[in-house]
């Protein structure tokens, strides 16, 4: 089967996206349920641990990934102290 490798975000890219980089429909849906549940990839190695992907398709699409920061959320206490510092 052909298929084509480019750089993708595994925390936003679609299931379209991940078939054409050469991955079974099925894993696809185990990717975005996981991240619909709340889960998120937070470095490239991550990804290798999607139920369904070998070991070989995972080391050669790793240097494709490229994750977007996730910035954590300021908590309201960190918030309250900010502005009492002041």
């Amino acid at each position: 089967t052909k298929y084509t490798l480019f750089t993708f975000d595994p925390n936003t890219a679609d299931s379209a996206a991940f078939v054409r980089l050469g991955l079974k429909p099925f894993i696809a849906k185990n990717i975005l349920k996981y991240r619909s549940k709340g889960g998120k990839f937070r470095k490239a190695e991550d990804f290798s641990k999607v139920y369904g992907i070998s070991s070989e398709k995972a080391k050669e699409l790793l240097p494709y990934i490229q994750l977007v920061e996730i910035k954590p959320t300021e908590s309201k206490t960190t918030a309250y102290k900010s502005q009492n510092e002041i």
